[in-house]
C-alpha cells in the first residue's frame, strides 16, 4: 500500500500539488473539476480506479494546455499517473504532457474533445495497460518520445511532426496492425509536415485518411501509404483515392459484409491476402496482382476483370476465416458480434 495524501475534491487536489512536501497523491473519491489541473513537480498520482470528470462550459478554451483536464508541465520532473479514469465529457481536451519523464499506467482517458493523450516538447512518456479515446483519436504525439506496450484500446497513436525528432515505439518490438504515413497541412496555406500514424485496425485509419489536411494532391508531397501488417477487418466503406495500400506478407485484410473497398485509383501492393465477405465489393486498378477469395454475392474486380467464385465455406471469427480462406475457397463472414480477433 502506498502512503500519501488523500484527496477527494478539486480544491484538495490543487492544494496537494502546490505543497512541495507531497510526493504521493491518493485519489479517494470520484469528483468533478472546473479548471485544468496543472502538474509541474515530481509527483505520483494514484487514482484507485476513481474518476475525475470535467465540468463547466463545453468545450473548454485556453492556451498552453489550460484546455486539458490534466496539464503535466514536467520539465525535468518525474510524474506518474496510476489506475485513474479521467472523463473529459467532450469538454476538455484530454491529458497533456509537455516535458519531463512521465509514466501512464492503467489510465483511461475518455470522451476527449481532442485526443485522449497529447504529448509534446521533449517529454519521455511510457504508456502501459491504458485506454485512450477522443475526437482526434487515442494519442497525439506532437514531440518527444512515447513508448507503448500495445496498440490495444488506444485506437491510434499518431504525429503530424513525424520527422522532427518524434519517436513512437511499441514496447514489445512488434509493428502496429496498421500504419499510415504521408504529408499533412494544418490549413490550406501552411507548409507540409510528415504524418505518421499507428492504428489498431484499418477502420481506425480511414477517418484520418479522409481528413482534408492529409495531402492527396499529386503535386504536393508524399501521398499517403497505408500498410496492413496484421489481420484486420474493414467495416466501413473506404475509397482510397490516392496513395498506396500495402498488405504485407502473412497479413489478411477482410472486407466485411456489404462493405466496399475501392483502391482502383490508388496503388495496391499485396503479398498478403484479401477476403471479400458476402455482399462486399473490392475494386483494384488494372494490372494489380492479388491473392483474394470471395464469398457468393461478393464482387472483386481488377480493372474490368471480375473474379469468379465457386465453393463456399462459413466462418464466424477471423481465425475461422483465415483457416478456411486459403487462396481458393470463398468464405462467408457472418455479421455478428463474434467477428473479432
Amino acid at each position: 500500500t502506498v502512503a500519501g495524501t488523500v484527496v477527494k475534491s478539486e480544491t484538495e487536489l490543487t492544494t496537494a500539488l502546490d505543497d512541495e512536501t507531497v510526493s504521493n497523491i491518493l485519489i479517494g473519491a470520484d469528483f468533478s473539476i472546473t479548471n485544468s489541473i496543472r502538474i509541474d513537480k515530481t509527483v505520483n498520482i494514484y487514482g484507485n480506479s476513481y474518476t475525475i470528470s470535467a465540468s463547466g462550459s463545453q468545450p473548454w478554451t485556453g492556451s498552453q494546455g489550460t484546455d486539458k483536464i490534466l496539464n503535466i508541465v514536467a520539465n525535468s520532473y518525474n510524474v506518474g499517473l496510476y489506475d485513474i479514469v479521467v472523463d473529459n465529457r467532450n469538454a476538455s481536451y484530454g491529458i497533456n504532457v509537455y516535458g519531463g519523464t512521465v509514466v501512464v499506467d492503467n489510465v483511461t482517458s475518455i470522451n476527449s474533445a481532442g485526443a485522449g493523450l497529447i504529448i509534446g516538447g521533449n517529454a519521455n512518456v511510457t504508456v502501459t495497460e491504458s485506454s485512450m479515446q477522443g475526437a482526434w483519436g487515442g494519442i497525439n504525439v506532437d514531440g518527444g518520445t512515447v513508448k507503448i506496450d500495445s496498440m490495444d484500446n488506444l485506437g491510434s497513436v499518431y504525429s503530424e511532426n513525424y520527422t522532427d525528432g518524434t519517436t513512437i515505439t511499441i514496447a514489445d518490438g512488434s509493428v502496429s496492425p496498421v500504419k499510415m504515413t504521408g504529408t499533412w497541412k494544418a490549413n490550406e496555406d501552411s507548409s507540409t509536415s510528415t504524418f505518421g500514424g499507428f492504428y489498431e485496425s484499418i477502420d481506425d485509419a480511414v477517418a484520418p485518411y479522409n481528413d482534408s489536411r492529409i495531402v492527396k494532391d499529386l503535386n504536393q508531397g508524399d501521398l499517403p501509404t497505408i500498410t496492413v501488417n496484421d489481420n484486420t477487418i474493414l467495416t466501413t466503406d473506404f475509397n482510397m483515392s490516392a496513395g498506396t495500400l500495402t498488405v504485407a506478407n502473412n497479413a489478411t485484410l477482410i472486407v466485411n459484409e456489404n462493405v466496399t473497398l475501392d483502391v482502383s485509383k490508388a496503388k495496391a501492393i499485396t503479398t498478403g491476402k484479401f477476403i471479400a465477405s458476402a455482399g462486399s465489393e473490392i475494386a483494384f486498378a488494372e494490372g494489380t496482382t492479388i491473392k483474394a477469395t470471395a464469398a457468393p454475392g461478393a464482387n472483386i474486380t481488377v480493372g474490368d476483370k471480375v473474379a469468379e467464385t465457386t465453393n463456399t465455406a462459413t466462418a464466424s471469427t477471423i481465425e475461422e476465416a483465415l483457416e478456411l480462406g486459403g487462396y481458393g475457397v470463398p468464405v462467408i463472414i457472418t455479421a455478428d458480434d463474434s467477428l473479432e480477433e
